[in-house]
């Protein structure tokens, strides 16, 4: 992050949100395929159907989250309170002037939207520009150095 952020943590406004083709379960937990959400582990798994499937974008995210009742708005504080929970535990954590990182959050979230973990971060998110990632990638790319260099708008959000 630059100088006048350093240190703080943004985040972009648009998840990506991956599927599984099987449900996770504290009984299944052998099964690579509810909790590894990559198109890969699902075909590997014996997944047939159309990979698109798998990949949800903020819109297609929001119609399911209504025809169950939620909003989005239940979900995104607990993002928001595991990052600062993250960012609080990581006490190496040394801010560098005119330098920023961009890191992935992959959090597992339960059908009913009861309960939510972080399964991994990652310190090199892929940014291919497949399927629907295509138009959360491309702006997020475009937006990227108006955060960076504070040269602009942009539609990142500071949580930290």
């Amino acid at each position: 992050i630059n100088a006048e952020y350093m240190g703080e943590v943004w985040v972009w406004p648009e998840p990506i949100v991956r599927r599984t083709s099987v449900p996770w379960s504290l009984d299944n937990l052998e099964d690579k395929r509810a909790h590894i959400a990559n198109v890969h582990q699902q075909k590997q798994g014996g997944f047939k159907g159309d990979p698109g499937a798998l990949k949800w974008t903020e819109a297609q995210l929001d119609i399911y989250l209504n025809k169950t009742g939620f909003c989005r708005q239940i979900i995104l504080p607990q993002i928001k309170q595991f990052l600062r929970t993250i960012m609080d535990s990581y006490t190496d954590f040394k801010p560098r002037e005119h330098a920023f990182a961009q890191f992935g959050l992959d959090i597992l979230v339960e059908a009913s939207l009861e309960h939510m973990w972080v399964l991994e971060i990652q310190k090199s998110p892929a940014m291919s520009t497949d399927g629907p990632k295509r138009q959360v990638i491309l702006p997020l790319l475009r937006e990227t150095p108006l955060l960076v260099f504070g040269s602009g708008n942009h539609s990142f959000h500071r949580v930290l």
